[in-house]
């Protein structure tokens, strides 16, 4: 985009651990910013605890507040604009303190990144304001973090996308991996044939649990999510999240495990609501084309006994006469969460918007994976995004070429 986005997080959030903000329990965020000549754009991720909470305040360089109030059907975090006249922000570091109205944890929650320390940009006041902390932070008071708030202006121009990060191929966690994976899939001569035995095999695994129903995300590891979602059971013997995202990590690390490149493919019809899915692309040497496939339907589609990309997909609004499902497919359809997708997926509505994560080395960087991601609003600043306007809270952004291009190593 031409224009910078400024930020001091990376979207990693669980929705179990924000901010609770308050009359008293207020949040304060610096960002710095160079001299800007025009208005310029706030973007915050909050969440009322219901439609009828006094607006979310924001305090920009003690002079202008601005007031946010509860947008949707329903409580969800969400992303909030806001714009600031260019004669209320300084060159160098400004600061936006956050409250609401009442005194209980029942007011806003806003969210909060706690892969970084927090330490120089973002304090909570107990006390409206009087003292502050970088470190007793969070729901329970013991965090310290990074508050999701981003500052868009006219001037400069985003990054380019880095380049993609690969599992090494020698890593030992791959080899172990391996090992779970089914004979007939390791001992076939095609490709394809892997590939579609490969997702049928993950699709097989174990059954769909969306956030709605869970509360224990599960971490971006295979051989985790193969286990907590066979045995339902995970940390402290919770009942585990594993959702599309999960599906697609343990076919996308697979596949890196027999020496296919795979990478994650992100879709959302509207970052304000909940039709998202999370799948994968598989690059085919032969076609020299990444093409779409789906580890938790079991999925893959096909034009003139071809597969297709995402790209190709994208130009059709009825995507049913492309379609070959798998095995994998009979077992998933059962799940009334499943069942109530296909409303929006054969049309391709979920995938208005496209990103890819810019990375597929969970094992070796567990540290980088998301500690939530499809549990709320997307918010990761891994994620490279198609051209879309609505998405200028993301650093990163590319045509439609970007994604049929073989990939940045």
């Amino acid at each position: 985009m031409m224009s910078t986005l400024y930020y001091s997080e990376q979207g990693f959030v669980s929705p179990n651990n924000c901010e609770e903000i308050n009359y008293f329990r207020r949040a304060f965020k610096s960002i710095i910013l160079p001299e800007t000549n025009t208005p310029a754009e706030l973007f915050i991720l909050a969440r009322p605890h219901d439609m009828g909470v006094p607006p979310l305040k924001i305090l920009v360089n003690g002079q202008l507040t601005l007031e946010i109030k509860p947008e949707g059907n329903e409580p969800a975090f969400r992303w909030y604009k806001v714009t600031i006249p260019e004669s209320d922000l300084l060159a160098g570091r400004n600061s936006f303190q956050i409250w609401s109205d009442g005194s209980g944890m029942n007011a806003w929650t806003i969210a909060f990144d706690q892969s970084i320390d927090g330490s120089q940009e973002s304090y909570l006041s107990l006390d409206a304001g009087s003292t502050k902390t970088w470190r007793n932070k969070g729901r329970t008071n013991q965090q310290a973090g990074e508050y999701v708030l981003r500052i868009r202006i006219d001037e400069g121009q985003d990054p380019e996308p880095p380049r993609f990060a690969w599992e090494p191929p020698d890593h030992p966690r791959l080899a172990y991996l391996r090992n779970l994976i089914p004979e007939e899939i390791k001992s076939s001569d095609s490709l394809m044939t892997k590939v579609h035995q490969l997702s049928t095999w993950v699709a097989s695994s174990f059954e769909y649990r969306s956030s709605a129903l869970a509360s224990l995300y599960t971490p971006w590891d295979a051989e985790t999510i193969l286990a907590w979602g066979k045995t339902q059971k995970g940390q402290n013997g919770q009942l585990p999240i594993v959702m599309c995202v999960h599906y697609a990590i343990v076919y996308i690390t697979a596949c890196q495990s027999l020496g296919i490149k795979s990478r994650p493919a992100v879709f959302t019809e509207d970052l304000g609501g909940f039709n998202g899915h999370f799948a994968a692309e598989t690059w085919i040497p032969n076609l020299n084309k990444w093409i779409f496939v789906d580890p938790n339907l079991d999925a893959i589609f096909y034009q003139n006994d071809e597969p297709m990309t995402v790209s190709a997909l994208k130009s059709y609004e009825d995507w049913k006469p492309f379609v070959r499902f798998g095995k994998g497919f009979d077992y998933q359809k059962k799940n009334p969460a499943i069942e109530e997708f296909m409303n929006i997926y054969l049309n391709g509505r979920f995938a208005k918007k496209r990103a890819i994560w810019s990375r597929a080395d969970f094992l070796a960087h567990p540290e980088l994976t998301p500690p939530g991601h499809g549990s709320l609003a997307y918010c990761e600043t891994d994620l490279i995004w198609q051209n879309d306007a609505s998405l200028a809270m993301f650093p990163y952004h590319v045509d439609q070429s970007y994604f049929d291009q073989p990939s940045r190593e």
